[in-house]
């Protein structure tokens, strides 16, 4: 086999892995969408990034290693690295490692995060109960209070006409007075 040959089928092999490496990372982001719930323009931002990264590192495996003589049989290599990966490992370790990572983070941080959650609560709601009782017996101090102010006014109410009509019936009767000693002095 001629230097040329060798070389290419090298450049071929280098660019199979890189297919391979390709697909493998773009499964560890697919890991982390399962294990972690994006939203879908994160989705988008992380997709974008990635490929822009993708196409920067093969550029450059082409540019070191042929020149940067863009030819066929590199992407051809990258495409059967990727599609190999994919058809061999790819659905088992996606679903797989998902799982385990989702048992992992539920062991180790949902679990016990809810656990300390509760036990907060009830340490909050056992300090929590004097100043409740406290504002209870407030709450019951000032409706006391305003139940007796308003039956106070209630009762003052009632008197009221009964005062206003007294001082009528004394003016009445004063200005009564005053007309009977008009009448008694001009006789």
């Amino acid at each position: 086999m001629s230097e040329f040959i060798r070389e290419e089928v090298s450049i071929f092999i280098e660019a199979a892995w890189q297919g391979m490496l390709i697909a493998v990372c773009y499964d560890a982001l697919r890991i982390l969408r399962r294990v972690i719930k994006h939203k879908d323009i994160i989705v988008n931002i992380e997709d974008y990034l990635f490929w822009v990264i993708v196409g920067i590192a093969v550029f450059s495996m082409i540019f070191q290693n042929n020149d940067g003589v863009v030819r066929g049989y590199i992407f051809l290599a990258l495409l059967t690295g990727a599609y190999t990966y994919h058809k061999s490992v790819s659905l088992f370790l996606v679903r797989y490692i998902s799982k385990i990572l989702n048992f992992v983070i539920t062991l180790l941080l949902k679990k016990p995060l809810k656990w300390a959650k509760m036990i907060i609560r009830r340490v909050l709601k056992f300090f929590a109960k004097p100043f409740k009782a406290l504002g209870s017996l407030v709450k019951r101090k000032v409706k006391s209070e305003k139940k007796h102010k308003a039956e106070h006014e209630k009762h003052n109410k009632k008197k009221q006409p009964y005062h206003a009509e007294v001082k009528k019936r004394g003016k009445y009767n004063d200005k009564k007075k005053k007309k009977r000693k008009a009448r008694n002095t001009g006789d």
